[in-house]
């Protein structure tokens, strides 16, 4: 399985990605807007799914190589009093979920999704 190698890289294949169409978007968001539930109660979910449906040119899209990507940082957070573990705690996270202890480890393998950090 391959991963993105670097930020650059992401930013290449995203810059590469075909157009999407405004037309299924618009039948999408039609038939979300018609759906029995609160306005955009799945909140970004939502936008996502139009985004894809008008990306892949379905009212059906799917999603045949998936990968989940664990970004980390502590950003100085700490000081901020905003987290209540010292900044160690970030990089002890990420190597136990680098080793398939973490949450995400099992988040990932329920939906056959690729892990990447």
């Amino acid at each position: 399985m391959s991963f993105f190698t670097s930020v650059a890289e992401i930013d290449w294949i995203l810059a590469d990605l075909p157009p999407v169409d405004g037309a299924t978007q618009n039948k999408v968001a039609a038939r979300q807007s018609q759906s029995t539930k609160a306005p955009v109660s799945f909140g970004k979910l939502e936008d996502i799914a139009i985004w894809m449906d008008g990306w892949q040119r379905t009212e059906q899209p799917a999603i045949r190589h998936d990968q989940c990507f664990v970004f980390a940082g502590n950003h100085g957070v700490v000081a901020q009093s905003v987290s209540p573990f010292p900044a160690e705690v970030t990089a002890q996270t990420v190597d136990n979920a680098k080793s398939g202890g973490g949450a995400i480890d099992e988040l990932s393998q329920l939906v056959f999704a690729g892990l990447g950090f």
